[in-house]
């Protein structure tokens, strides 16, 4: 999503996400993973709400799919 994990290429990114918004005002969704190339799990625990260690999990329709 972002290259720096700095909080302007984070502001660009989710001021970018807005525009996803369609005319019926829903909004395209994304589910957040971590690479390995990440020294820390600061960014996905802050902006996400994932849990300490980036251990979540979600399910898709009506718990078809769980991730």
């Amino acid at each position: 999503m972002v290259s720096l994990e700095t909080s302007a290429q984070w502001k660009e990114w989710f001021d970018d996400w807005q525009t996803t918004v369609a005319a019926d005002g829903r909004m395209t969704p994304i589910v957040v993973g971590r690479d390995n190339h990440k020294s820390s799990n600061d960014v996905p625990e802050t902006l996400f709400n994932a849990s300490k260690g980036v251990y979540y999990a979600l399910s898709f329709g009506c718990n078809l799919l769980r991730m």
